[in-house]
Order: C-alpha cells, then structure tokens, then sequence
C-alpha cells in the first residue's frame, strides 16, 4: 500500500483487516499469502503453488 501511495491512517485500517484475515485464515485451515514483499508474478506463482500443493489444482509452475 505505501508502494502505491496510500496513507498512514490507511496503512493502521489495513494492519486491523490483516489481523482479520490472519484470524479467518487459522479458523479456517486456509493458508495466507503476504504479498507486502514480492511481485506480483511471485505472488500469483505462491498462490497457485499452494492451490496446487492442497489439491485444487493440477499446477505445476515456471520454476
């Protein structure tokens, strides 16, 4: 978010939604992707690795 320009008092509504998902995440068995310091094509890569490493997909990466 600071990458794009957004705001402190942004930046502190964020940190509450994050500490959400980290809560949703846990309750759920689902895991969370921090994407705070990657790319975007790394981001997706992780995110279709796990898909794929939890049986969702049939992915197999660049790498």
């Amino acid at each position: 978010m600071i990458a794009r320009g957004e705001d402190r008092d942004a930046l502190e509504m964020t940190q509450d939604r994050v500490e959400t998902y980290r809560r949703l995440a846990a309750e759920l068995d689902v895991p969370l992707l921090d994407t705070s310091r990657t790319t975007p094509e790394a981001a997706a890569e992780r995110a279709l690795a796990l898909m794929t490493e939890r049986g969702i997909l049939p992915w197999r990466g660049t790498s």
